[in-house]
């Protein structure tokens, strides 16, 4: 790509000249974005004023080059996948991306290269998002930083991705310009590695699983792409090679064989409403409900029975879903534990992804939403066109606070490399339920006096809590996995 914003001299020159360029190949003066698909891949050249300029050359694959300076106040140069807002990114696909870039930017203002792009849903209490992942920066600045009043940062934790780790972070922006209007309000998350480089892979969903696990709640997608960004400052770059990969479905969590554990929320796929039950008694409907962070009733807790079926668990007040299948359109409700009773036994019905179809197995009738807050769900006849019966599994944390407590039971051996006994348990079903150190469950399994062994052996080495529920405590203790 011709070097057109080297200098201020050449920048001002171009400014009045008559500019003919390949059709892949263009430059952006003015305030506004020129966009585009070239190549199976989208574009877009954005600039945020009128000062300076910025130039974009497209090339193989999602390739690219760009250029920025001439007193420039803000620019971005992108290149990926667009999508319509209809789909979380679980729906979609695993995203990675690699690349190799030659990234010269100044040693004035902010740059920044990675990966960038928008998620939006309007029944999220943060429903616009703006993202990036960032790879590389300027020479004398790392983002994120404070902005304007109520622009704070603030830090959330650590991912590992392909040999380092990235701190994440949320910042608020308030009357900036974003997808849907200028000036707005919306919410940022970053990544940012600490060991900066300008080549590699990116693991995107790696990404996208660790702030949801932090409850930074993602919408539907609108974009992911590779980004090199520009802030009062001058610069260029140049992509030799660089793709963006979406391959087939991001998995649903965890367990041996494809088998489900954790706890998770249930977005129903019409209208992304989340599955809301449970209480301080029994019997209590089981709701459609707008997404809340810090409720438990939105948490269901999955515990295997065999094969695809499962109970679930509400995470406020502990009843299971039951349904109804005396006959078609009957309520769903929260009631008490019963082993016998397949009225709270569920087939998770994998239709891709995160994305299932739950069959209640007394009366094979499908679990089925509503785009409608706080409207009942009912159960009904199995229909392939209804994305009222598709449910999305999104995996969260536990509510429950982990603690050592005092305890009648005991296991051994401790430290352990394979095979847990334990001891203290009565002919009454136990639920067992195996936590790794922050609370997330990573196992259920019902034990009693007859059944009192657990296989840890897929765990890796570390600090686990072991937790015994009965009708009317709950015990724990830790053991250490060898």
């Amino acid at each position: 790509m011709k070097s057109y914003l080297k200098g201020l001299v050449s920048l001002w020159t171009v400014l009045f000249m008559v500019f003919t360029v390949n059709a892949q190949e263009f430059c952006q003066y003015n305030a506004g974005q020129q966009v585009g698909t070239v190549g199976g891949y989208d574009h877009e050249l954005w600039k945020e004023t009128n000062n300076g300029g910025a130039c974009m050359e497209l090339k193989a694959d999602a390739a690219f080059s760009c250029s920025w300076g001439g007193g420039i106040k803000n620019t971005l140069a992108r290149r990926g996948k667009k999508y319509n807002e209809t789909q979380r990114h679980q729906d979609i696909g695993t995203f990675s991306a690699s690349f190799n870039c030659n990234y010269n930017p100044s040693s004035n203002g902010a740059s920044y290269l990675g990966i960038y792009g928008w998620t939006y849903d309007a029944n999220l209490s943060e429903p616009l998002v703006e993202y990036y992942i960032i790879e590389n920066t300027g020479p004398n600045y790392i983002p994120p930083s404070d902005g304007d009043p109520g622009e704070e940062v603030s830090w959330k934790g650590t991912v590992s991705d392909n040999g380092s780790v990235y701190d994440i972070y949320t910042k608020k922006r308030i009357n900036k310009p974003s997808i849907k209007k200028n000036p707005d309000t919306f919410i940022q998350y970053w990544s940012v590695r600490r060991n900066q480089r300008s080549s590699g892979t990116v693991n995107i969903t790696k990404h996208f699983n660790a702030w949801e696990s932090l409850n930074m709640q993602l919408g539907n997608m609108y974009d992911v792409n590779l980004v090199v960004e520009g802030y009062q400052s001058s610069g260029w770059a140049d992509f030799s090679s660089a793709s963006l990969t979406v391959s087939g479905s991001s998995g649903g969590g965890g367990g041996n064989n494809g088998t489900l554990s954790g706890v998770y929320r249930l977005r129903n796929l019409w209208a992304n409403k989340y599955l809301n039950g449970g209480g301080t008694s029994a019997w209590q409907p089981v709701l459609n409900a707008p997404f809340n962070n810090s409720w438990g009733s939105q948490k269901w807790e999955v515990e295997h029975v065999n094969g695809n079926i499962y109970r679930l668990k509400s995470q406020w007040g502990g009843y299971y879903l039951n349904g109804n299948g005396s006959s078609p359109g009957q309520d769903v409700n929260t009631g008490p534990y019963n082993a016998n009773w397949t009225s709270q036994q569920w087939a998770l019905e994998k239709i891709s992804g995160n994305r299932y179809r739950i069959k209640c197995v007394w009366g094979n009738y499908y679990l089925n939403g509503s785009n409608t807050n706080w409207t009942v769900v009912n159960t009904v006849p199995l229909n392939n066109n209804w994305t009222s019966q598709q449910w999305v599994l999104e995996q969260t944390t536990s509510n429950r606070k982990v603690e050592e407590v005092a305890t009648t039971i005991s296991i051994f051996p401790n430290p352990v490399s394979d095979v847990i006994n334990v001891v203290g348990l009565t002919d009454e079903d136990s639920h067992v339920r195996i936590m790794d150190i922050n609370g997330r469950t990573l196992r259920t399994i019902i034990l009693s006096a007859n059944n009192s062994t657990i296989n840890v052996a897929d765990l890796s080495a570390g600090l686990y809590i072991f937790s015994v529920e009965r009708k009317d405590s709950v015990e724990s203790l830790k053991f250490v996995k060898k």
